[in-house]
């Protein structure tokens, strides 16, 4: 039987396209890597955990549901922010958005931190 591919957003065709030959670490490799083979290939309904608060010092959370929505917050506070593609979500400024005192884009937050902590194998639906 073969797997159907879900079709990608433009703008996140565009964004893994962009990164391909651009990655600046191994660890961003798999990250735009193993997100893209997500949305294409694996639907969640229960969430999938990328970054646990836990995990890094400024408490951010980020999952993404469905295929290609994501979740990004912060341990303590109710808000937390839905996009509906994972270029919005890189772009999304944290300071604009109360979770953070700088301004700085999750996308370079990140990077800053060559994305520590970033979990593949937690996807809720597999539990």
């Amino acid at each position: 039987m073969k797997t159907q591919i879900h079709v990608l957003l433009k703008e996140d065709k565009k964004l893994f396209n962009d990164m391909v030959d651009n990655y600046l670490s191994s660890q961003e490799r798999d990250f735009f890597e193993k997100l893209r083979h997500k949305q294409e290939s694996c639907p969640t309904i229960g969430n999938d955990l990328l970054l646990w608060e836990n995990d890094n010092d400024d408490h951010l959370y980020f999952y993404r549901c469905m295929y290609d929505e994501y979740v990004i917050g912060r341990a303590g506070q109710t808000e937390k922010f839905h996009f509906m593609s994972l270029a919005q979500a890189l772009n999304a400024n944290l300071k604009d958005m109360g979770l953070l005192d700088s301004s700085i884009t999750v996308f370079q937050w990140l990077r800053k931190r060559n994305y520590n902590g970033m979990q593949y194998n937690h996807n809720f639906d597999n539990y």
